[in-house]
């Protein structure tokens, strides 16, 4: 125990150099002294098209941690940001199709993707063939329609039109035909399914990390 560092200390004996010294030394600071980089697939891990290598540094004890890995390795971190994108203000939440193309990204169109764009109701629906068959007919049965009402129209008195039943109802009309469609907005339950599995995969890959045998 020390007042600068307190916690558990272990006592290890070992010599570090060809011709032991018998110096005591912290075996923290040693470790923060050795420094060294791992090469890690994180492909298997967060379900991508491809192997998805990732140099990960290790510079000190306390980088063996999952908070530290998630910070240190690049396609962990972007995936943690975009699900903090997902889980912030509406405005700043991106939409299916913004966080669909963000995991392509990072991750390839595999079974992450394929997980995320489920959930969120994203999966891209067959195109049907145009039926030309079909739309002749529809064409076809207008037409007649049509020359039938011309004919009704004909055989009818001219009727004076109808006035509106108040002055302002043109107004409105006009004032409802100008205003913007007001844009869908997410179930909320969607989106939070997807961000917890995205959040569930990142952890799993984190963990995947330090229990590589390269670590």
């Amino acid at each position: 125990m020390t007042s600068q560092n307190p916690g558990l200390r272990w006592l290890v004996a070992a010599p570090l150099s060809a011709t032991p010294t018998g110096r005591t030394l912290d075996l923290v600071d040693v470790l923060d002294q050795l420094g060294f980089t791992a090469t890690i697939d994180l492909g298997p891990a967060l379900g991508a098209t491809t192997a998805l290598p990732t140099t990960i540094a290790f510079p000190r004890l306390r980088a063996f941690s999952l908070a530290a890995v998630l910070a240190a390795a690049t396609p962990l971190a972007e995936l943690q940001a975009l699900s903090e994108r997902i889980g912030g203000p509406p405005s700043k939440r991106p939409t299916p199709t913004e966080l669909l193309a963000a995991v392509a990204h990072i991750a390839g169109q595999g079974p992450l993707h394929a997980a995320l764009a489920t959930l969120l109701g994203e999966a891209a629906a067959p195109e049907a063939a145009p039926s030309t068959p079909a739309v002749a007919a529809s064409e076809a049965a207008a037409g007649a329609s049509l020359v039938d009402d011309l004919l009704a129209q004909a055989t009818r008195a001219t009727e004076p039109a109808p006035m509106a039943s108040r002055p302002s109802a043109i107004i409105e009309a006009i004032v409802r035909g100008s205003q913007p469609a007001k844009p869908v907005t997410r179930d909320s339950g969607t989106l939070r399914a997807a961000r917890d599995h995205l959040d569930a995969i990142v952890a799993a890959a984190a963990r995947a990390v330090l229990s590589d045998p390269a670590v």
